[in-house]
């Protein structure tokens, strides 16, 4: 998609203005849809990302009281369930070039982080407890990192949501 650099609005196929502001440019040939190529290394991380949501879901309906969640009211279990659906609408913005995908998945990492810290706390208790919080804070840094350098060589195929 290609938009105004003055006021953001999307530009047709084949104008050489701005409907939005009247600013002139060189003539729109194409919006660059077909151009948008994702990296090997991007789309396997996608991949990893989406094996791993399907699995902790089906974690979460079949076996909601594991050793995981015994510690925790079961009141928490939907809200588990919430958080991994909301991890399917970022992986689907991601997919379709979005850049809001990108910022969810960062959330949801740091939500993820903060509800795992109290999990790990309350199964292993404080020493070992927060051991494990820092090992679950290093691999969801490693993933934020991972998937930021897997982006970074496409980030001007991503879409930028622009609020008017």
């Amino acid at each position: 998609m290609v938009y105004c650099e003055k006021c953001g609005t999307k530009l047709k196929l084949g104008s050489n203005f701005c409907e939005g502001c009247g600013k002139s440019f060189k003539k729109v040939e194409s919006h660059g849809e077909g151009i948008k190529e994702r990296p090997t290394f991007l789309k396997i991380l996608l991949g990893f990302f989406l094996v791993n949501s399907i699995i902790e879901f089906l974690m979460l309906l079949i076996f909601p009281r594991s050793l995981i969640y015994s510690s925790l009211p079961s009141s928490y279990i939907p809200l588990f369930i919430f958080i991994r659906v909301l991890f399917f609408v970022c992986l689907y913005g991601l997919y379709t070039w979005k850049m809001w995908g990108f910022y969810g998945f960062i959330i949801l990492q740091i939500l993820g982080f903060v509800i795992g810290v109290g999990t790990m706390m309350a199964l292993f208790g404080s020493t070992l407890g927060t051991m494990m919080a820092l090992f679950v804070a290093l691999i969801n840094g490693i993933l934020i990192l991972l998937l930021y350098f897997a982006m970074k060589p496409v980030w001007s195929h991503f879409e930028i949501l622009i609020i008017k």
